[in-house]
């Protein structure tokens, strides 16, 4: 029996791409070592051995923005990576949340944190985004409410862990080279 492939209809296939961007997007950064001296030649050669390791597609490869990564590597928010006693990258975590208006619904929550980094009376959550970012400024509520939800979860998660420390979120707007963060406030 012959097996016959269709093509995915569009409306699939466009979320399909910026899906399979984003996730090779994630598998880059999973394998960025941090530390210093990154250059765009260094970003390169990482890029081009992921390849070559089947981690990510080329063609998804060549939509990579590392110029964007660069200015990451370059950022105050990096800075502060590179003193962390720990980092954990892609973290999985599940956590058990009420939902509805029933006392006794539960609901599994899985998640997985882009990176985590330990110090020595904090916890940082870092959360990559590629949103599309016009005005900072101006764009800054609107994006920290779009997120609002997705880091009350991660901020409660991790607190569960880390008791004993101040856990900060940081989401980083790759496309803006800024970062708005999410405390006990949530």
């Amino acid at each position: 029996m012959e097996t016959v492939a269709y093509d995915q209809p569009s409306f699939i296939q466009t979320n399909t791409k910026a899906t399979e961007i984003g996730t090779a997007f994630h598998q880059f950064m999973q394998h960025l070592p941090i530390q210093t001296g990154h250059t765009l030649e260094s970003l390169v050669n990482l890029k081009d051995d992921l390849v070559a390791r089947n981690i990510i597609k080329s063609q998804l490869a060549d939509k990579i923005n590392l110029e964007e990564i660069l200015n990451f590597t370059k950022s105050a928010i990096y800075g502060e990576l590179l003193m962390a006693e720990a980092i954990q990258k892609e973290l999985p975590f599940t956590m058990l949340i009420e939902v509805g208006t029933v006392a006794a619904a539960k609901a599994l929550l899985q998640g997985v944190v882009d990176l985590l980094a330990e110090f020595e009376n904090e916890v940082w959550i870092v959360d990559y985004k590629t949103d599309k970012v016009g005005n900072f400024a101006l764009d800054e509520p609107m994006l920290r409410c779009r997120y609002d939800i997705q880091m009350k979860y991660y901020l409660q998660a991790m607190r569960d862990i880390y008791p004993d420390k101040a856990v900060i979120a940081k989401v980083y707007f790759m496309r803006a080279g800024r970062s708005i963060d999410y405390r006990d406030t949530l």
